[in-house]
């Protein structure tokens, strides 16, 4: 799980970690991760969508606003989907964008 959340992570980083001066964009990146991992545990949660289903909706969500955004939702919704219930929260989201800080 954690192998998954730092390779989805440095994927989505690495043209942040290439220019420095982004530092607010990387910020606004995380917390941006945060809140689709955090979209993604409520339409798990929530709604009884499929996998599937939710990662288009996370897509369709983040398409105005980023075209890599949108084209993570997959792999977001894909590891949200792969966490135990119990773990499920607004946690999640936290971890997710302090992981990338970190990057």
């Amino acid at each position: 799980m954690r192998l998954i959340a730092a390779t989805l992570l440095a994927c989505a980083t690495a043209p942040l970690v290439a220019a420095p001066a982004a530092a607010s964009g990387k910020a606004e990146t995380c917390a941006n991760f945060g809140e689709m991992a955090n979209r993604a545990v409520a339409l798990r949660t929530e709604s009884g969508l499929e996998m599937e289903a939710a990662a288009a909706r996370l897509a369709a969500a983040y398409e105005d606003q980023s075209a890599d955004m949108a084209a993570l939702a997959p792999q977001v919704a894909a590891w949200v989907w792969s966490l135990p219930e119990d773990q499920l929260g607004a946690g999640v989201g936290q971890a997710m964008e302090a992981q990338c800080k970190a990057r």
